[in-house]
């Protein structure tokens, strides 16, 4: 993010990043996605040129409200 912004010196938008397990291995605990998370937000806040971030939650899981169709 330092480079782009010292390349075009402009804010930064970050959209729709998330950590996925393309794999599909489960190869780390609920606590690391978790960790990983608390430390972005927390930089992303602390950064004035970052203007704004979305995460995009990937999950196949049935029935979970983040993945269900249905709302």
């Amino acid at each position: 993010l330092q480079t782009t912004r010292n390349t075009f010196q402009r804010d930064v938008i970050v959209s729709e990043f998330s950590v996925v397990d393309w794999s599909d291995t489960n190869g780390w605990t609920d606590d690391e996605p978790y960790n990983f998370f608390a430390e972005v937000f927390w930089r992303m806040e602390l950064t004035s040129w970052v203007r704004r971030y979305a995460v995009f939650i990937f999950t196949d899981e049935p029935g979970n409200p983040i993945s269900d169709n249905r709302g």
